[in-house]
């Protein structure tokens, strides 16, 4: 609130009126932007909010619309200062995710941007696309939570689209299309739901899964994955331009990594033999490091779980590749804030998520004393 008055927020600069009354059983919200803060004393912003108030508390009971060119109307403000009036009807849960999506497809990669698009399909497919986003509440979302739960969805997806929504609301309050909401920066997720997920190979599994896959290009995509940790985008999407035949390194530009981060990754012997094998199999045209016959690789995922299905592997995806590196060097005593690197993470504390696997170690050691 602006100087302790009710109601009366900044709002970009600007002095903004919000609040909500009920009209024939529903929440209306109104908000008008008043000008700037230093325009007017103390005194003069209250005088201006009590009008508001009466005035919008007396059309809300009598359900007649206010008519801003009668004469008859007086106005708060003090001569030659003026009001900037904006009232509309209440947005709809479709109208605002249609904008939303559209800003965040801007600003976001593409697999980020993906994700809460299929998130909005649920979202609107409960709450419906006509719904006014006003009406949505806390226990419209606890109704959501129990609705995915019969449907059999995990909580971490389910999470991962009440994300949608509470980003969705806090972005349309703060980009003002729309005065104030309930949920606005309020917590709605699941409360104790980790998603940390911590699956690697053993060697057990790792030569049992070597033995099952059948394509040499899937086995040299996965050797690759295990020995540079790098994600399934980073590999399938690899061009030549990003290898460095000197240094024997990787770098990725900005734009090609998750976090908009530079990348630069020394190769292993094991990554490097695979990179000198590619090199031998290259396509003229084809930038790609993996390739199908000079065409990208879109997709391994079928070739990949079958492979898991013949090595009775259970509960493991590619993404576990990276895992399953980054787990080895710190069991190896390689430091916490290497691997952070070669894993590419912006922060230390993701990282932190292997720091057990060094403390299983130190155990060990400790044991050996006599």
């Amino acid at each position: 609130m602006f100087k302790g008055i009710k109601n009366l927020y900044v709002v970009n600069g600007k002095l903004v009126f919000r609040a909500h009354f009920r009209e024939k059983g529903r929440e209306k919200y109104v908000w008008k932007t008043i000008g700037k803060p230093n325009d007017f004393t103390t005194k003069e912003l209250e005088k201006i909010v009590s009008t508001l108030m009466k005035s919008f508390a007396k059309e809300s009971q009598t359900g007649q619309k206010r008519k801003n060119n009668s004469g008859k109307n007086k106005t708060p403000f003090p001569p030659g200062r003026g009001m900037e009036t904006k009232k509309t009807k209440s947005p709809t849960l479709g109208e605002i995710a249609e904008r939303f999506l559209k800003w965040y497809k801007s600003v976001r990669k593409p697999a980020s941007y993906e994700r809460h698009e299929i998130s909005s399909k649920h979202i609107i497919k409960f709450f419906g696309s006509d719904t006014p986003l006003e009406e949505i509440n806390n226990g419209k979302a606890e109704e959501y939570k129990l609705w995915r739960k019969e449907q059999g969805v995990s909580p971490v997806t389910i999470n991962k689209e009440l994300r949608f929504l509470a980003t969705m609301i806090n972005r349309a309050v703060e980009f003002e299309w729309i005065p104030q909401h309930k949920l606005y920066r309020k917590a709605i997720l699941i409360k104790g739901v980790e998603n940390k997920r911590l699956r690697y190979l053993n060697r057990d599994e790792e030569k049992r899964l070597m033995e099952a896959i059948k394509c040499p290009l899937l086995r040299e995509i996965v050797i690759f994955a295990l020995n540079t940790g790098l994600r399934k985008k980073e590999i399938l999407s690899l061009k030549w331009n990003s290898v460095n035949f000197e240094t024997k390194c990787i770098i990725l530009e900005p734009s090609e990594t998750k976090n908009r981060k530079r990348h630069v990754l020394p190769l292993n012997s094991k990554a490097w033999q695979i990179i000198k094998r590619r090199f031998r199999q290259r396509v003229e045209g084809c930038p790609y490091v993996f390739h199908r016959n000079g065409t990208k690789i879109n997709s391994i995922r079928t070739a990949f779980e079958n492979a898991l299905k013949r090595a009775g592997i259970e509960n493991f995806h590619f993404h576990d590749l990276r895992h399953t590196f980054a787990s080895r060097l710190v069991q190896k005593g390689v430091d916490l804030y290497v691997v952070k690197e070669l894993l590419n993470h912006s922060d230390i504390t993701t990282t932190q998520r292997y720091a057990h696997l060094r403390l299983d170690n130190l155990k060990k050691a400790v044991e050996k004393l006599p």
